[in-house]
């Protein structure tokens, strides 16, 4: 389930330059926690926190130092609204902030009076937080965000423009960077990691004379196809990132091994309801212990596209047939040359070929 962080736009008005990554990680995981909570206190695990914000670090006191870090930064950020022309209102966005290392959880409260940039909201930013999460550049954090509040309009060409010296303070650029320390250590980090978000994302810099006045970013509205496989790329919380690597490499190697045998020969398919072969989806994460994501779907549907035709339940077409699993599979059969038993991506390859002959 994707986890969607959405809060009022006037938020994108204060500069979160100065936050480090992991600390914009978990402010933005707590805005997720406390959307459509009201004022009422919420209790987050530390374990949840670490999870919803991709903190990798094991080590509690450097957890709780960064979740001090972040509530005394955040305490830094004037939070203002215009109330009338001349009247301006600051305030802190929570009330209450508790973080409790014996128990390993922290206690947040959201500013009853200022609840709507959470909840009711009339112009939003939304954002997926795994996506988030996943970058690694504070600067391409911040400007993710920044862009993502005119993402979610209707246009299909996207735009936003920034004058250079807001865009300084934004990020907090050091001062003494010049334009070329800028395009090295800022722009070029943020272009990188975001284009992968961002179809088609293109910069230009709009000068007056030969000085760089504004920065305009520009880019197109994603196709459903490209948002389900960023989706799947991303998708960290279901299987690790270095198994879903693997999984990548074994989706290709599977692609190029049916693609040279539809080349050969047509291979005669076994007829299935639909039924049978979700069920047979379904025995399939259980056996290999993993979760159901987009990628593992692919990789399962490649598997199984020149073997299994699926046909409707009742019809003359349909013929109900013995279907080989796992359990069907003498486990002498999953050892290695020398004797000792297959594991991991070798275990899983060996168990496709034997289904494979033995469901042929």
């Amino acid at each position: 389930m994707r986890k969607i962080v959405e809060y009022d736009s006037k938020m994108n008005s204060l500069s979160f330059g100065k936050f480090k990554e992991k600390e914009l990680d978990l402010f933005f995981s707590i805005c997720y926690k406390l959307k459509n909570e009201g004022v009422n206190e919420i209790v987050l695990s530390f374990q949840e926190l670490k999870e919803l914000s991709n903190y990798s670090r094991n080590d509690i006191k450097r957890f709780t130092k960064d979740l001090e870090s972040t509530y005394t930064k955040l305490l830094d950020i004037k939070f203002e609204i215009i109330l009338s022309p001349g009247v301006k209102e600051k305030f802190v966005l929570f009330t209450s902030y508790r973080i409790d290392e014996t128990q390993k959880e922290i206690k947040i409260r959201l500013n009853q009076d200022y609840s709507f940039i959470l909840n009711d909201i009339e112009k939003f930013t939304k954002f997926d937080l795994m996506e988030f999460a996943s970058l690694k550049s504070a600067y391409a954090k911040n400007m993710f965000r920044l862009l993502k509040q005119f993402d979610n309009n209707e246009l299909k060409e996207k735009w936003f423009q920034i004058k250079l010296d807001d865009f300084k303070v934004m990020l907090d650029i050091p001062k003494s960077y010049k334009m070329v320390d800028i395009d090295k250590r800022v722009l070029s980090p943020i272009q990188e990691q975001l284009k992968l978000y961002f179809q088609g994302l293109k910069l230009e810099k709009i000068k007056k004379g030969v000085k760089v006045e504004s920065l305009k970013f520009t880019w197109k509205t994603k196709k459903k196809k490209q948002v389900e496989e960023i989706q799947a790329i991303k998708k960290r919380s279901s299987i690790g990132e270095k198994e879903l690597e693997e999984y990548q490499e074994q989706f290709q190697e599977i692609k190029k091994e049916i693609n040279s045998m539809d080349q050969v020969k047509k291979i005669d398919k076994i007829k299935i309801s639909k039924v049978d072969y979700e069920n047979l989806y379904k025995k399939y994460l259980e056996e290999n212990n993993i979760k159901h994501i987009i990628s593992v779907r692919k990789i399962f549907d490649t598997m199984n596209k020149s073997k299994y035709e699926i046909v409707e339940f009742g019809t003359k077409e349909y013929i109900q047939t013995k279907i080989y699993t796992v359990e069907d599979i003498d486990e002498s059969l999953l050892v290695s040359k020398n004797g000792r038993k297959l594991v991991g991506m070798a275990k899983q390859h060996k168990i496709k070929k034997i289904l494979e002959e033995m469901n042929s």
